[in-house]
Formats: structure tokens, C-alpha cells, sequence
């Protein structure tokens, strides 16, 4: 028996699921050390990120080894997370080697919940777009920019189409600015 309740509902929810994936930088030529210290780094940062999830607007779905997944009611409060999550980690440009960083992909749409676990297309999509977001980076589907207030959308950078693994269609993605602008911790 495997602890998985087989004849749960699946019901339909729609909302915002983001991805975080830690990133960790090594020498050119290293591998990173994945030693205790290496491992409490990565939970520390996964810990406070996940402090930063505000119920009733978001919750942790599941956390493993060195990601999170998140749902969030609307895209704002995503991205408002996302940029608080961010902040926890050095500036873009300025990894030094051994230094954790943040990969997060964003998705917003409809899925498949049993109450526990998210199921569907728009959990791969936001899976699928943290693996190409760099360290420090948050990446966005379409329709998590199309739902987020507008002056979110001003801030974004339209990357253009990107194509994603297990997708044929090319996806249009726009990233995050790497700081936060004056006033729009407030728009969440």
C-alpha cells in the first residue's frame, strides 16, 4: 500500500501554480557539493520561501528535496511572492560560486486537485517554465501576465515564444523585473 488514496474526488480549481527551484552556483569545472551544510542551505531557503505564502491567497502544495509548488488564488499574489522570494537571494549577476538562487515559473489555469496534490496541463506548463528561467529569475506564462494587474504587466519583459519540453506549441513567456518598484508590494 502506498498511502495514496486512490478513490479521492478529483475536482477542478483554477488559480495560479508556481514553481521554485533552488539554484545553486559552482566554479566553472566543479561540481556543487551537495555535503550537509550544501542541503541546510537549500532547506533554509525553501523554509523562508515558504513562510512568505500568505493563506487564504496562496498555500504550499508541496515542497521535495529542492523545489517548491505553490497555488495561488490570483496571479498577483504570486507575483508578489515571487518577487519577496527573490529578495531572500543575491542580486542577479552577483552569484558567487556556492551561492543559492531561485528558478520560478509561473501558470495560470485550471487543474485537477484531490484536495492534497495539483494535477494537469497547467502544473507541467509552470514546471516546465521554471527549468528554463535562470538563477534570480521568475518567468511567466501568457496567462498569468494576461491576469495580473496591470501595473505588474508594465514591469514585465516579453521574452517572445519559448519552446518547452513535452509542448509542441512554442510558449510566449515574459519575465519579472529582477527588483521590486517603488510601490508594488502594495498591488497584492
Amino acid at each position: 500500500m502506498d498511502g495514496l488514496d486512490d478513490d479521492a474526488a478529483l475536482v477542478p480549481v483554477t488559480g495560479t501554480v508556481v514553481f521554485a527551484l533552488v539554484a545553486a552556483s559552482a566554479p566553472a569545472g566543479q561540481a556543487l557539493s551537495l555535503a550537509a551544510a550544501g542541503i541546510a542551505a537549500q532547506r533554509q531557503l525553501l523554509s523562508r520561501a515558504a513562510a512568505l505564502v500568505q493563506a487564504p491567497q496562496g498555500r504550499v502544495v508541496e515542497r521535495q528535496g529542492d523545489g517548491l509548488l505553490l497555488l495561488f488564488t490570483h496571479t498577483d499574489a504570486a507575483v508578489a511572492w515571487a518577487q519577496a522570494s527573490q529578495a531572500l537571494c543575491p542580486v542577479v549577476g552577483q552569484h558567487a560560486p556556492g551561492t543559492l538562487a531561485l528558478r520560478v515559473g509561473a501558470h495560470h489555469g485550471q487543474m485537477l486537485s484531490d484536495g492534497d496534490a495539483l494535477f494537469g496541463h497547467s502544473v507541467n506548463l509552470a514546471a516546465r517554465i521554471a527549468a528554463v528561467a535562470g538563477p534570480g529569475e521568475t518567468l511567466l506564462s501568457a496567462s498569468a501576465q494576461a491576469q495580473a494587474s496591470p501595473p505588474w504587466r508594465e514591469q514585465m519583459e516579453d521574452l517572445g515564444p519559448y519552446y518547452l519540453k513535452h509542448f509542441d506549441e512554442p510558449q510566449q513567456l515574459f519575465k519579472l523585473p529582477a527588483s521590486i518598484p517603488l510601490g508594488m508590494t502594495d498591488t497584492a
